[in-house]
């Protein structure tokens, strides 16, 4: 039976680091407690004023999307961690975390459905089982996991319907970018995590990028010329392709247009769809396609804020067991940023980084003066162009442009966050007012649930009913109100037990026995307890 790794062995510098994670995952979901979560990722709330409307810029600016990719640093860190003292205990690696994998996706499932749909846990499980399909050595554990991918693709193509062929591209997809990572990973320095982390989370922006940098610099009869040449190659193709078709179809339509002749009044009214559309055919259609997006926005907006301000709790689980469904075919879709984070994260454990801090303070001063400033460049850039997508006319290059910026950014902005905070707390300032945070982080799993919990509780209908009357500066100030609580809660508990209520039984769920939970309980007694 596999061993757990003892709390002692904990890496504190991480558990401050989550910590302080969890504040900045706190104050970005804090908003989507009491505003429609459809509109997530629109921006900056431009119906904030004053105080409000800088909290939001702030907070936009500097918290959205650095913090989950925090985490996902630290999850890849955690993941080599396991696997590093597994390793030196030889003992077993792969189904102690495939269990660890499994409990976290039912308590992001179950998150999800009870508490909150902006969960993230199920996404990370998800994401975690490409991480162990790269780093594992053993090619059965690597079938096994190549077969259950491709019995999970298959699965979500036979039941997803109309909408099956996006979730199993993107399945697809992800499983292709995973064998490319494991055979050049496994086949060099460790270096090459880190170097593969950067490029795969770096491309698909360098690509938005380069489209939009070059659509805004091409002349508009360049444009119009590139778009008619396109249009008249597609017409050829079709051409071509009438020209295959069968004789007697040939035959068939001679006579049609022979009786046509004979009869202008039987003519087909149909329009001919050959006929290429004029520019303002074009802009019709676009008009009125983005209507229809607007208008499918409006009633999942008004949908939500009448099901958390009128609702009962049973309805909003309904509600959110529907909206799981729907969306789980989709959750790989954050692999393609979590992943790459995932990487650079196992490499900072693997090369020995974080197991010496100290001597490695100089690469974290390095990364704290490099990886900022340009994740900040990015970000504050992007802001520039627009700062809110909620209306935005995706034909124009400014949304793409700033959409590409600030996700790209979010990378190097968040690997600075941490360098920055173990510079800061490898000085005397730093350990004394930052060491608090390890109770949280090392409790982590547990204030993230119920920080969503007390917070959905707080604002919903269902609960105290403050939704849409908390100002974004008000909800700042219940953020630190409410970890500021649970720090104490967790030194409080931390002192009386080992883990957290949430982490012992994750414990439980990985290796598969029930590990002692009060301080001073043997391993024996809680087998026995267990057992009885």
């Amino acid at each position: 039976m596999s061993s757990p790794i003892a709390a002692s062995e904990r890496i504190h510098a991480l558990d401050i680091v989550r910590g302080f994670a969890l504040v900045g995952i706190f104050l970005m979901n804090v908003e989507w407690f009491s505003r429609p979560i459809s509109e997530l990722g629109t921006g900056v709330d431009l119906k904030q004023t004053g105080i409000n409307y800088a909290a939001s810029w702030l907070i936009y600016t500097f918290v959205q999307g650095k913090f989950w990719t925090m985490f996902s640093l630290l999850f890849g860190m955690g993941f080599a961690v396991m696997l590093g003292r597994a390793q030196s205990a030889d003992r077993g690696f792969v189904i102690p975390y495939v269990r660890r994998i499994l409990g976290l996706f039912l308590f992001g499932s179950a998150h999800y459905v009870l508490v909150w749909t902006g969960d993230i846990l199920h996404n990370y499980a998800l994401t975690a089982i490409f991480l162990l399909l790269i780093t594992t050595n053993s090619w059965r554990t690597s079938l096994a996991l190549l077969l259950s991918f491709v019995a999970t693709g298959a699965a979500v193509f036979l039941t997803a319907g109309e909408d099956s062929v996006g979730p199993f591209a993107m399945h697809s997809m992800l499983l292709a970018v995973t064998l490319l990572v494991t055979f050049f990973v496994n086949r060099g320095p460790v270096s090459r995590y880190w170097k593969w982390g950067v490029v795969l989370y770096s491309l698909p922006f360098a690509i938005m990028l380069t489209v939009a940098a070059v659509s805004a610099l091409m002349p508009k009869d360049a444009k119009k010329e590139a778009a008619a040449q396109t249009q008249a190659a597609s017409q050829t193709q079709a051409a071509s392709k009438q020209d295959t078709a069968a004789a007697p179809a040939k035959a068939e339509t001679a006579k049609a247009a022979d009786s046509k002749a004979a009869d202008p009044k039987a003519a087909d009214t149909k329009p001919d769809k050959s006929k290429p559309k004029t520019e303002a055919e074009k802009q019709k259609e676009q008009a009125k396609q983005r209507a229809e997006n607007k208008a499918k926005r409006e009633k999942k907006r008004a949908e939500e804020v009448a099901l958390y301000t009128k609702g009962s709790y049973y309805e909003s689980i309904v509600y959110r067991t529907k909206e799981y469904m729907e969306d789980l075919p989709f959750a790989g879709g954050l692999s393609f940023l979590a992943l790459p984070m995932f990487l650079i994260g196992f490499w900072f454990v693997r090369s020995g980084v974080i197991g010496n801090i100290k001597e490695h303070l100089p690469l974290f001063r390095k990364l704290a003066i490099t990886a900022l400033p340009i994740g900040l460049l990015m970000t504050l850039a992007s802001v520039s162009l627009t700062s809110s997508f909620l209306n935005a006319d995706w034909d124009k290059t400014a949304p793409r442009l700033a959409q590409a910026l600030f996700q790209w950014g979010m990378m190097p902005q968040s690997i600075g966050y941490v360098a920055l905070l173990i510079c800061f707390l490898y000085t005397p300032l730093g350990k004394k007012l930052l060491s608090p945070l390890r109770y949280a982080g090392q409790m982590a799993l547990t204030n993230y649930i119920t920080a969503n919990a007390i917070g959905m509780w707080f604002f919903s209908g269902y609960g105290l009913g403050y939704w849409g009357h908390v100002p974004r500066a008000g909800q700042v100030v219940f953020v630190a109100v409410v970890f500021a609580v649970q720090m104490v809660v967790s030194w409080w508990w931390l002192s009386r037990f080992r883990y957290g209520p949430l982490e012992w039984i994750w414990r439980a769920i990985t290796y598969w026995h029930v590990p002692p939970l009060r301080r001073g309980e043997s391993s024996e007694a809680a087998s026995s307890t267990a057992t009885a």
